[in-house]
């Protein structure tokens, strides 16, 4: 039985897609009520049902695209117009939304109307509208052809639309509806929001095999990373969701039971506040003291002692809790009246039950008030009426305790009146109004209606602002009012909702910490994974073979690089395509088809695991002679195969080629006077001319192939084996060599070559050629044993020794030549030495040995040129050789290189260039002092520094160039440093007209035996450091903005001040001040005024004082002054009384204005006693706020 084929991810989804809004779908037809209990299902419409039903529809078919690609231009052109017209019905809706209109496209089942919580029936919400058309657009992006923009647009739309669905699936979970508010827009069912997941699933599917992107090998570790964090955030998701659902229910429960209880023993209590004052008032009309005097007056009515009676009654009742009282006759005139009534005909008011109280009002006049009419019975007749007002003070307070819970907390008492419930004012509804008791189908749609019809509960539910509340509601007992007792559940919920944010918070943190985790554990592996598939694909891209890939139906779905220049057809065109529709001839596709049926049952076939010659057919219909193997791979239920291609046209013409080029080169190394061989590397003999077959007796069958020890014998392969070795290892070989030859011993000169690969230029091999030298061997053998003495003597000496003719020709070298000036000796003979040295050279040499040629004996110095490397020094002698006849025929030359004598003398003169060099750049003062103290080395900075050239300074003493001044500053470190001590100190140095702190280390120079032969010295500008540490300290002692010392240098000051004055005996003040009212000028004028001010101040306070005395800013407008030397208190009174005048002119304004400023004045005098600065500080302080007490403007003292 063949298995069912297997559904893809994509597939699935849609038809669960499919299942879920069908099942709605014919429920809402058929008005079924199957599944009713699951949420939402009554509240979905019809449109967005079928809209997931087309959906779901349309993602099954394109998930059967092969590729994700449409088959053809009317498929895709079908999904797309699919697509839009499904587009059309949310679009619509979604204007309504918008728009507040209503198009009549709202399909709804008869009979059902409008709600609080679903206003619209039979309308997609905003927000499942957007899902829906960003779905839509989504399926007719991938409807059309793989573009990267469309890619990136379809992604976000899917992301987006499930976004929604799942906070839709979300809201229900955790009823976020009324925790958040969120039942104006989020009116997601939960089977709509389910049927939008499982869509954009479905989608998102179809999207990772648009255009392969699921094969795509970059995207592995993305693609993982992703659905890691999906598949966790939805674990921890669902979690948290059961865990804070359950938390929710229980909390939900215990605040409604806690509103509950709070309503009932609330109302309880207020039932029992009216029954006290109802029944306070029928006592008051049944006491025989009252009857008595209302009887009486009825039938006298002018009685005025009764009416004095009846009046101190009526107050007496002002003390049992009655704010006013009134009896009135039968007919309503008044007869006695005590206290105010509060309520007036406008006053809201609560009529209470008949049959409980038939003229007893609940009014409200900033409190509740409880009003009374009650007739005074005499006899079975009405004598009077007893008319009274209560302040019920503990209905309020409870109210009131349940108001001030939140800002959202009240109470609302009703009663009913016919079809509506009238209220009066509560906390969020000030002034009285009232409700109907029904809604438009008849049913009773808020809590104080349930409370008015005798119901007691409690609910969630949006108030008549459209709140979502929880209401606890029940009856007050038998006084015909209701009571509800509610709260925003915004408030109720705040616990809850901060527990969720923080929860939400926390799971979003173990989400991410996971993914973390586990893509650090992941990654390795994808990127050896891709690794391995980038790998394998780039060898079979630049592999020299075609490789096509077939899945079990003979589809191609892989095409390399070479399989596109070998047949001519892109990646793109060849994939999905039949094989032997693209590239097989017509006569052998019958063949072909049946072969790879067989196959994909089979997995055999003739060409598997083979290598078989077969033609193939190029895209222009050239055919090709191309070599097939083919690899079988399982896959499902048939086989999938792996072709390897290989255009093997040229190969074969390249055989014939080799075969005319072989007979061609036989030809050539058979002219050649030589024995010519091509070996591998492995030393086979690939080719030998008929010279070498015949002097070494091989047949040319036998010889391809032939080892290259047997045949040349043990003897001659002895000789070749090293050079052979060298060869192979890309070594250029020539060498000499004997072997028995001819009844005697023949000399052979041999030459191998490495033979490499074209491509790879690696060594396959050697090229041999061997000449016969023995008769060239004999003469050069004679020749050398004549010369082989005297150059054995020449060759040794340590010098150029040459032997030149007349015309400058070397007659003989010796071997230094070669070991010196890398000249062959050999080379050099019989050539002039013009023709081998340079002109350089030549041109030194030729007056010289122009004088030799004369007849003189000449000794000269001479340099080589570049040409030979570096330049040498050489010393030369030339002594002329003379003939019988007394005539120079040549020259003997003998030649010593001295170049390492000249450098060593070069060395040292660069090396102290280079010292002074270096010390003249440095910026620093660097000299050498001997014993005597006199200079013997200074730099260019000394020239710089003390306006003295270093050539005038150097042998002068250090007194005489300095001067005794500078001198006297230095000599005892020097003659410390002269004793062999390291010194180090700092100095100010005058010279030029310019200061410079110096920073000066004195080295002594010790000598092997101990002795200090002189000092180095080291002198360091460090004038900018000092004065950066001078403005460092001003910084830290001077007020930046009165430039006035602040408290830390006034502190030191004031010390120092009363040492001294402890020391001369003197007398000492301290003044206290700040500047009056000083908050006022930064409030009133701006900061930048009271800098202003401040500065002034500081300025004035400087004019006022002795340029001896010192002035500070503490802080803020606090200022100080030292007053020193005193003769007397009254000089001090003096100068705190100038100060105050100095301050009281005008002070000018920096945008213009001036403004007036005064000064409070405190001063304490020291006279040789108290507890030092501290208690100085303190004594002023306390005679400013004396001053300050005495209106400001002023100066107080204190003298101790």
């Amino acid at each position: 039985m063949k298995p069912l084929p297997r559904l893809s991810t994509a597939r699935w989804t849609a038809l669960a897609c499919m299942l879920l809004a069908g099942f709605v779908a014919v429920r809402w037809c058929l008005q079924l009520d199957v599944g009713s209990f699951l949420p939402g299902l009554a509240e979905i419409g019809i449109v967005s049902s079928v809209l997931l039903l087309l959906g779901g529809a349309t993602a099954w078919v394109m998930a059967g695209w092969r590729s994700g690609q449409a088959p053809s231009a009317a498929a895709r052109r079908a999904v797309q117009g699919m697509a839009l017209l499904m587009a059309v019905l949310p679009a619509l809706m979604l204007i309504e939304a918008v728009g507040g209109l209503s198009l009549g496209i709202d399909i709804t089942r008869p009979g059902v109307l409008p709600t609080a919580l679903n206003p619209h029936p039979g309308r997609i919400s905003p927000n499942g509208c957007v899902a829906l058309l960003l779905l839509f657009a989504c399926l007719g992006l991938l409807a059309g052809p793989p573009r990267t923009l469309a890619r990136r647009l379809s992604a976000v739309g899917i992301i987006v639309a499930a976004c929604i669905a799942l906070l839709g699936i979300l809201g229900y979970l955790l009823n976020l509806e009324q925790l958040y508010h969120w039942g104006s827009y989020n009116r997601l069912t939960l089977p709509t929001a389910a049927g939008l997941a499982l869509l954009a699933l479905s989608i998102w599917e179809l999207r990772l095999s648009w255009s392969d992107l699921r094969e795509r090998i970059d995207l592995h570790e993305q693609r993982i990373t992703r659905r890691s964090l999906a598949v966790l955030a939805l674990v921890a998701v669902a979690a948290g969701a059961g865990g804070f659902a359950a938390l929710e229910s229980e909390f939900e429960h215990t605040r409604k039971e806690d509103v509950r209880s709070t309503a009932v023993l609330t109302a309880e209590a207020l039932v029992s506040a009216v029954d006290g004052g109802v029944w306070l008032a029928q006592t008051i009309a049944t006491r025989p003291i009252v009857i008595e005097q209302l009887a009486a007056l009825a039938s006298s009515p002018a009685d005025t002692a009764r009416r004095e009676r009846l009046g101190n009654i009526t107050r007496s009742l002002l003390t049992a809790g009655v704010t006013a009282a009134r009896f009135v006759d039968a007919t309503g005139a008044p007869l006695a009246e005590a206290g105010a009534f509060a309520a007036q005909a406008g006053t809201p008011s609560l009529a209470l039950a008949s049959d409980y109280a038939a003229t007893g009002r609940l009014a409200w006049t900033s409190g509740f008030l409880l009003a009374i009419d009650v007739p005074v019975m005499d006899k079975g007749e009405v004598v009077g009426r007893f008319q009274s007002e209560q302040r019920l003070a503990l209905m309020d307070r409870l109210v009131m305790r349940i108001r001030d819970t939140d800002a959202s907390s009240d109470v609302l008492i009703c009663n009913r009146i016919d079809k509506v419930a009238s209220c009066v004012p509560s906390k969020l509804y000030p002034k009285a109004f009232t409700i109907p008791m029904f809604d438009a189908s008849g049913n009773v749609n808020l809590p104080i209606n349930r409370a008015l019809l005798g119901e007691t509960g409690v609910t969630l539910t949006p108030d008549l602002r459209g709140v979502p509340v929880v209401a606890a509601y029940v009856p007050l007992g038998r006084t015909g009012l209701a009571m509800v007792v509610k709260a925003d559940i915004d408030a109720v919920f705040a616990v809850i909702r901060q527990r969720l944010g923080w929860l939400a918070l926390l799971l979003t943190v173990l989400t991410l910490i996971g993914t973390w985790v586990l893509r650090q554990h992941v990654r390795p592996l994808v990127k050896q994974l891709a690794g391995e598939q980038a790998r394998c694909r780039a060898i079979l891209d630049n592999s020299s073979d075609a490789f096509i890939g077939l899945d079990s139906e003979g589809l191609i779905t892989d095409w390399n690089l070479q399989a596109e220049r070998l047949f001519g057809y892109t990646e793109a065109e060849a994939r999905g395509q039949r094989v032997a529709e693209l590239i097989i001839p017509p006569e052998s596709r019958a063949a072909h088809e049946a072969g790879m049926a067989r196959f994909r049952h089979t997995g055999q076939g003739r060409v598997v695991n083979q290598r078989v010659e077969l033609v193939a057919q190029h895209r222009d219909g050239r055919l090709l002679d191309v070599e097939l193997s083919v690899a079988a791979m399982a896959a499902g239920d048939g086989y999938a195969a792996n072709a390897f291609v290989r255009d093997v046209s040229q190969r074969k013409a390249a055989a014939r080629q080799l075969a005319a080029s072989e007979q061609r080169m036989r030809d050539v190394t058979n002219a050649i006077p030589a024995i010519v061989g091509v070996f591998d590397a492995e030393e086979h003999c690939i080719f030998a001319n008929d010279l070498a077959l015949k002097i070494h007796n091989v047949d040319r069958d036998k010889a391809i192939g032939l080892p290259m020890r047997d045949g040349l014998g043990e003897a001659s392969y002895a000789l070749h084996e090293p050079h052979v070795k060298a060869v192979l290892q890309g070594q250029r070989q020539t060498f000499e060599g004997s072997l028995p030859w001819r009844d005697g011993t023949g000399y052979f000169q041999i030459h191998l070559v490495p033979m490499r690969d074209a491509q790879t230029d690696a060594v396959s091999g050697f090229y041999l050629m061997t000449f016969d030298i023995t008769a060239l061997r004999s003469a050069q053998l004679k020749q050398e044993r004549s010369e082989r003495r005297l150059r054995s003597i020449t060759d040794n000496l340590p010098a150029l020794i040459s032997h030149l003719d007349a015309d400058g020709r070397y007659l003989f070298a010796n071997r230094q030549f070669e070991t010196l000036l890398k000249l062959d000796p050999e080379q050099l003979l019989g050539r002039r030495i013009d023709e081998v040295r340079d002109a350089d050279y030549v041109a030194q040499v030729h007056p010289w040995l122009a004088k030799a040629m004369a007849g003189q004996t000449v000794v000269f110095e001479s340099e080589t040129g570049p040409s030979v490397g570096q330049a040498r020094q050489y010393q030369q002698t030339y002594v002329p050789e003379f003939d019988p006849d007394d005539q120079v025929v040549g020259v003997f030359a003998v030649t010593f290189d001295i170049t390492d004598r000249k450098l060593a003398a070069q060395r040292l003169g660069d090396a102290q260039a280079h010292l002074k060099a270096i010390a003249d750049n440095l910026p620093v003062l660097i000299s050498y002092i001997d014993r005597n103290q006199r200079l013997t080395f200074v730099n260019k900075t000394f020239e710089e520094w003390m306006g003295v050239a270093p050539e005038l300074a150097v042998g002068s003493h250090l007194k005489a160039l300095i001067g005794p001044e500078l001198y006297a500053q230095r000599q005892p470190a020097l003659e410390q440093a002269l004793r062999g001590e390291r010194v180090e100190f700092e100095v100010a140095s005058q010279a030029l007209g310019l200061t410079r702190y110096l920073h000066t280390v004195y080295i002594p120079d010790r000598r092997a035996d101990g002795n200090v032969a002189g000092v180095y010295t080291l002198s360091t500008d460090i004038t900018a450091t000092k004065d950066i540490e001078r403005r460092l300290h001003e910084l830290a002692r001077i007020d930046p903005l009165t430039r006035l010392p602040n408290r830390r240098e006034f502190e030191e000051r004031l010390a120092l001040a009363l040492a001294r004055a402890r020391r001369g005996q003197k007398a000492l003040a301290l003044i206290f001040m700040d500047i009056d009212h000083f908050k006022r000028i930064n409030d009133g004028h701006g900061h930048a005024a009271g800098d202003a001010v401040l500065k002034e101040f500081a300025t004035r306070i400087r004019g006022a004082v002795r340029s001896t005395d010192t002035a500070a800013r503490l802080a803020g407008d606090e200022f100080v002054v030292i007053l020193e030397g005193l003769l007397s208190d009254a000089e001090a009174s003096h100068v705190a009384a100038k100060l105050v005048d100095a301050i009281r002119p005008p002070m000018p304004l920096p945008g213009g204005g001036e403004i007036l400023v005064t000064t409070s004045v405190g001063m304490a005098c020291w006279g040789g006693v108290g507890d030092g600065a501290d208690d100085l500080l303190e004594r002023a302080d306390r005679a400013l706020y004396r001053a300050k007490a005495a209106g400001r403007d002023t100066f107080a003292q204190t003298i101790f």
